[in-house]
């Protein structure tokens, strides 16, 4: 039993709040999945999925005998202030179809996001940061032309907005204003994710391949600072203030509590050996 409780103490508190933070830092996934029929050819790969702190990539895959089917590769990536996700396939015809057959993209799916605090220096008092993000999203039929963009969402500070355009433009740009006291830190994060689906019923024999597509973007471009009375503050610096991963920093002070604990407990054993 660990019995050093200067040690034991403050570490597990820190083990217990750090520990289940998943909220700071980046993280991207994609999820793909199609079919085709009446039966899967051998070999097909209908589902993939990945996810990872910066980058995520998968590849499926979905045939039948007669020829129809679809496939397509899927990647997302994330760091701070800039969010990327797009995916690329086709659905394939047979050149001479016999019999019945059919080809679907059930499901793609991406997203990326990004949290963290940034420090605002070069001033005193308060002021106010707008934070300048750009973005682009686009779902492309089987015309290859935008049908709807992503979902996107961007905070600073106290101010935050999601938005999912339906219809052209499929791009823009975006400025978040917040208060703010210079030496402090305020969060800024930012979240994108695309979401589409085709099925395709038979059509006339040597009708060919059909592409697929669909990206998003989202970028942190930069960001303006004012102090209070609302001049631009040409020195002021914004500082990212990163975030260790979850997993790394709950490592990290479990390592220190089993150290601490085996220490303690080797100088006992020592101790009673010397006769103290």
């Amino acid at each position: 039993m660990c019995r050093n409780r200067l040690l034991f103490m403050p570490a597990l508190l820190l083990l217990l709040i750090f520990g289940g933070v998943v909220d700071a830092g980046t993280l991207s996934s994609v999820t793909l999945e199609g079919s085709a029929g009446p039966a899967l050819s051998a070999g097909s790969i209908p589902y993939c999925s990945a996810s990872d702190v910066t980058n995520a990539f998968c590849y499926m895959s979905a045939f039948e005998d007669g020829g129809w089917g679809v496939q397509g590769w899927g990647d997302a990536s994330s760091a701070f202030g800039k969010l990327t996700g797009s995916f690329f396939g086709d659905i394939s015809f047979p050149t001479n179809a016999l019999g019945y057959g059919w080809a679907s993209l059930d499901e793609v799916q991406f997203t990326s996001d990004f949290s963290d605090p940034v420090l605002i220096t070069g001033g005193s008092g308060q002021g106010t940061l707008v934070a300048h993000f750009a973005w682009m999203g686009c779902n492309e039929d089987v015309w290859g032309l935008c049908v709807n963009g992503a979902t996107f969402s961007a905070t600073a500070g106290s101010s935050s907005e999601s938005w999912a355009p339906s219809d052209a433009p499929y791009s823009g740009a975006l400025d978040l204003s917040t208060p703010f006291t210079f030496g402090g830190d305020i969060w800024v994060a930012g979240s994108l994710a695309g979401a589409t689906n085709l099925a395709v019923n038979p059509l006339p024999p040597g009708y060919g391949d059909t592409p697929l597509g669909a990206s998003a973007s989202l970028t942190l471009t930069g960001f303006s600072v004012y102090d209070g009375a609302g001049n631009l503050v040409p020195g002021a610096q914004v500082t990212p203030v990163t975030t260790p991963e979850p997993g790394s920093l709950t490592l990290l002070l479990g390592g220190a509590l089993l150290l601490g604990c085996g220490g303690f407990s080797s100088r006992r054993r020592r101790a009673r050996r010397i006769g103290y």
